[in-house]
């Protein structure tokens, strides 16, 4: 029963992650219209900030989403695989 459960939680931080490769793909887009009006001698320092804090946001949930997936793994693992990881 708890495997399944693991499962089901592995499967939703997956799913969770199915976002980001859109998000990045926005990301890159602001980035080429910024650069664009850069060339034009246009400088928005609001959408760089708000570009940068989107940047971070993606990176923090790339972690957090590893970080979870790690420990819903772990909970699935035999005593002794727990064990022998935490000593290498």
């Amino acid at each position: 029963m708890g495997d399944d459960r693991n499962w089901r939680e592995i499967n939703l931080l997956v799913a969770r992650s199915a976002a980001i490769p859109s998000r990045l793909d926005d990301l890159e887009r602001q980035l080429s219209t910024m650069s664009a009006n850069a060339e034009r001698g246009e400088f928005d320092a609001a959408l760089s900030d708000t570009l940068e804090h989107e940047w971070t946001s993606i990176q923090n949930e790339i972690a957090e989403l590893i970080a979870n997936i790690e420990t819903e793994m772990e909970k699935g693992q035999p005593n002794e695989e727990k064990d022998r990881k935490k000593s290498v």
